[in-house]
């Protein structure tokens, strides 16, 4: 029914039904930059978005007529429940809407759990989450596999390149019957930024915070800094050139020290850091 009714009085516009899982930095600019979009949008393209599902850790809300875009997070925190990713799945699937998109804004090992199940219903999947998409390699193509059977999207953009069309021309390369043999890239810009700006006048530890309170490190920095997200970005762009491999297979060489890594805190971690800011003035020499 609910598609029906779309198709006969509302068929001026496509409705993109958004349903958000994450709305931190990452998913509270998205929400921003579609709230600032939906008239040219509208008007060029004669796309409406509607939010119809928001998350965080915390507090889930689901509105089948649509969240406002200008005052979600106060009714997120007003007007929800408890975040329950099984109710949350359950009734995106029993909303039925048209043109469904489950957005992974997260960096949860859990939440890609649920692509498999998502694309049931002619959900696509479109994620900025890594951890899933750099899963271990039966995982990824069996979810890749299946959206195509059930003709939706899995979309992961932005895993690489910072939302530039990078796996996408890597696809269409792919496609036309190239194969490609060698990338090179810097593949963080956190890691780009640090070291371009810690120096004798400013220490390492204090560039690294630093970064972080710019929202340029991920919520625990050990995860740029270990190599880790290279790492995953690195494999990413291995499968798009149709290699077939596991995060085990990415040599990678970290120069935090082991005690810095192990840290039980993120206080704990910039304090192991500030008694070794020397040691980063020539990192790679004490390895």
């Amino acid at each position: 029914m609910n598609v029906l009714h779309e198709t006969f009085f509302l068929s001026q516009y496509r409705k993109v039904n958004l349903f958000i899982v994450g709305a931190g930095n990452v998913g509270r600019t998205l929400i921003q930059q579609i709230a600032a979009q939906r008239k040219y949008l509208r008007e060029e393209f004669s796309i409406e978005f509607n939010l119809a599902g928001v998350a965080n850790s915390r507090k889930m809300l689901l509105n089948y007529e649509g969240i406002n875009l200008d005052t979600w997070e106060e009714q997120l925190e007003s007007e929800s429940s408890p975040t329950d990713m099984a109710s949350f799945v359950k009734k995106m699937k029993t909303y039925n809407l048209r043109n469904s998109v489950f957005v992974d804004n997260t960096a949860s090992t859990e939440i890609p759990g649920w692509y498999e199940e998502i694309p049931d219903t002619s959900i696509s999947v479109v994620a900025s989450n890594k951890t899933g998409i750099s899963a271990n390699y039966p995982f990824f193509q069996k979810n890749r596999v299946l959206a195509r059977k059930r003709n939706v999207s899995l979309l992961f953009e932005t895993n690489v390149g910072a939302g530039l069309p990078v796996i996408r021309t890597m696809n269409d390369l792919v496609q036309s019957g190239d194969r490609i043999l060698r990338i090179e890239a810097v593949l963080s810009g956190t890691l780009n930024y640090i070291f371009n700006t810690f120096g004798p006048e400013q220490p390492f530890s204090q560039t690294v915070r630093e970064a972080m309170q710019k929202g340029l490190t991920k919520h625990d920095p050990r995860i740029d800094l270990s190599g880790e997200d290279v790492a995953r970005k690195i494999l990413i762009l291995a499968r798009e050139a149709r290699a077939v491999m596991n995060i085990d297979e990415v040599k990678r060489d970290s120069f935090l020290p082991e005690e810095c890594s192990r840290a039980r805190s993120l206080d704990e971690f910039f304090a192991c850091h500030a008694g070794r800011n020397e040691r980063f003035r020539n990192p790679y020499a004490h390895c």
